[in-house]
């Protein structure tokens, strides 16, 4: 089956962009937290989780797009398939 090379959309760049961005900024930040403080409290711990978490989202809304457009190749190319069978199986239609 042919696939065309898909190519990163706008959205799928700004969000690797902001991501990139929010990991190297959060990781300076956490870092610089707890070289402050000395004991672990629980500002710390949620100010790590958050962080986390805010990776996370960015990952699974990369990952949604990317699947969105892979879905919606693959059901362009279906489509196109299914009108060729249609023809293909169509029965002559008789000269009276």
């Amino acid at each position: 089956m042919y696939y065309r090379e898909r190519r990163a959309s706008l959205f799928e760049v700004i969000i690797i962009g902001v991501g990139i961005i929010v990991m190297i900024l959060g990781f300076f930040f956490l870092r610089d937290l707890f070289m402050k403080n000395t004991e672990i409290t629980w500002g710390m711990l949620t100010a790590t989780f958050s962080y986390l978490v805010v990776l996370l989202l960015f990952l699974v809304a990369a990952i949604g797009v990317d699947i969105k457009e892979e879905l919606s190749l693959i059901f362009h190319e279906q489509l196109l398939e299914t009108r060729l069978m249609r023809t293909a199986f169509e029965k002559p239609k008789r000269k009276k």
